[in-house]
């Protein structure tokens, strides 16, 4: 069995989710990514760090 797609992320995924219908899903991990399935890279990223 071959995958349909692989997602790549410079970070580890703590969790995933995604919609019934509909081309988007999320990641979770040091940061939350909202992903396409057809693109390569997140469309929105968001994250707490703390600035320095």
């Amino acid at each position: 069995m071959k995958p349909l797609a692989v997602h790549v992320c410079k970070i580890a995924f703590w969790g995933a989710d995604h919609q019934w219908d509909g081309n988007l899903f999320a990641t979770a991990g040091a940061q939350v990514d909202i992903w396409n399935h057809n693109r390569s890279q997140p469309d929105k990223q968001a994250s707490n760090r703390i600035a320095e």
